[in-house]
């Protein structure tokens, strides 16, 4: 019983962890599901920048409470477009 409770407390979060994420974008939100579903409201981002590598890119977004979240985007996805749908988004300081 107490290797079963071990393997369930550490042995699954270090294999969830190594599950590849699946990130959608949404109006009000970005959800990133891997094991369980992350939301992301637009407006506790306070500012993003994707970051456009040889392999992949990452999408930096600055959270309002000073934390900083990265994601990795393909290259095959449209960045232009990206951009563009999360500067519509995300709230400009004044």
């Amino acid at each position: 019983m107490i290797i079963l409770g071990c393997i369930y407390a550490f042995g699954l979060p270090w294999v969830v962890a190594k599950c590849p994420s699946r990130i959608v974008l949404y109006d009000c939100y970005l959800q990133r599901c891997r094991g369980q579903c992350v939301l992301l409201y637009f407006k506790n981002v306070a500012s993003f920048s994707l970051n456009v590598g040889a392999e992949f890119s990452t999408l930096v977004l600055k959270l309002r409470s000073g934390r900083e979240s990265f994601i990795g985007v393909p290259n095959d996805m449209p960045m232009e477009e990206i951009r563009l749908f999360l500067c519509e988004r995300i709230p400009i300081e004044a």
